[in-house]
C-alpha cells in the first residue's frame, strides 16, 4: 500500500493538477496535447534546482518510511525469535537438567541393583551351604542311627546267646536235679512202700529217747516227699522247679 501511494506521489508530481501559465508539466486529461507542443518551462536555475531538490525530498521520505517500516517489521520479527530462543534456551536447560536428573537416578537404580545383585549371590551361596550343612547332617545321623542299630543288633544278639546259654544251663542243671531225686526216691525202700499204700516206720522209733527229735525230722523229710511224689502222679505236667521251690 505503501509502495502504490509512493507511485502515486510520484505520478502526481509527473503530472500536477495545478494550472499554471505555459505550465509544461500540465497536461488536461480531457484535452491532450500533442508531443511536440510540450515545451519547457522557461524559469531560472535556482527554481529549477528548488523543484528537483523537492522532489527528491519527497521520494526519499517515502523510501526512509518504507525503509523504517522494514526495519520496524525486521525489529518485531528480531523481538519475536529473541522471544522463541530465550523460549528454547529455557526449554533446553530444563530438558538438560531433567536429563541429568534421570541419568543420576538411572546411576542409582544401578548401583542398587548391583548391589542387590550381590547380596542375592551372598544369599545364594549361604542357602547352598546350609543345604550342604544339612546334607551332611542328614547322612551323618543316619549312619549313627545305623551304627546304633548295629549296636543293638549285636548286643540283643549277645544277650539271646547268653540267655539260650542260661537255659541250657539251667535246665541241664534241673535234669541234673531231678535225676538225683529220682535215684534218692527209687533208691528208698519206705517210698516205694508209701507210694504203694503201706507206710512203714523205722526200728529207730525204738530207739534211745535222746534221739527221738533227729528222727522225727527225717520222718518229716520223707513225708514231704512222699508227698511231693503223689502230686507228680496226680499232675504230671507240674514243672519241676515248682516242685523244688515246694518242697
Amino acid at each position: 500500500m505503501r509502495r502504490q501511494e509512493n507511485n502515486k506521489s510520484i505520478g502526481i508530481l509527473d503530472c500536477p493538477t495545478w494550472k499554471l501559465y505555459e505550465n509544461p508539466f500540465y497536461n488536461s486529461l480531457n484535452n491532450p496535447l500533442p508531443q511536440h507542443k510540450i515545451h519547457r518551462l522557461n524559469l531560472p536555475i535556482s527554481a529549477r534546482k528548488f523543484a528537483s531538490s523537492f522532489w527528491d525530498l519527497t521520494f526519499m521520505d517515502c523510501e526512509v518510511a518504507e525503509l523504517k517500516a522494514k526495519v520496524e517489521d525486521e525489529r518485531k520479527a528480531r523481538k519475536k525469535l529473541e522471544s522463541m530462543n530465550k523460549k528454547i534456551a529455557r526449554e533446553l536447560c530444563e530438558e538438560k537438567k531433567g536429563r541429568q536428573a534421570l541419568e543420576r537416578v538411572c546411576k542409582q537404580l544401578a548401583n542398587h541393583i548391583s548391589l542387590d545383585k550381590a547380596e542375592i549371590n551372598g544369599l545364594r551361596k549361604d542357602m547352598e551351604e546350609e543345604r550342604k550343612m544339612v546334607r551332611v547332617a542328614e547322612v551323618m545321623r543316619e549312619e549313627r542311627v545305623q551304627m546304633k542299630l548295629t549296636e543293638a543288633k549285636y548286643l540283643l544278639e549277645d544277650k539271646l546267646l547268653e540267655l539260650e546259654r542260661l537255659k541250657t544251663e539251667q535246665s541241664k542243671s534241673c535234669n541234673f536235679h531231678d535225676g538225683r531225686n529220682h535215684s534218692k526216691e527209687a533208691e528208698n525202700p519206705h517210698i516205694k512202700r508209701g507210694i504203694k499204700g503201706f507206710v512203714e516206720f523205722p526200728k529207730v522209733v525204738r530207739a534211745i529217747s535222746s534221739k527221738s527229735r533227729h528222727w522225727s525230722t527225717k520222718l518229716e523229710c520223707q513225708k514231704a516227699r512222699l508227698s511231693i511224689l503223689l502230686l507228680k502222679q496226680k499232675s504230671p505236667t507240674i514243672p519241676s522247679n515248682a516242685l523244688l521251690t515246694t518242697s
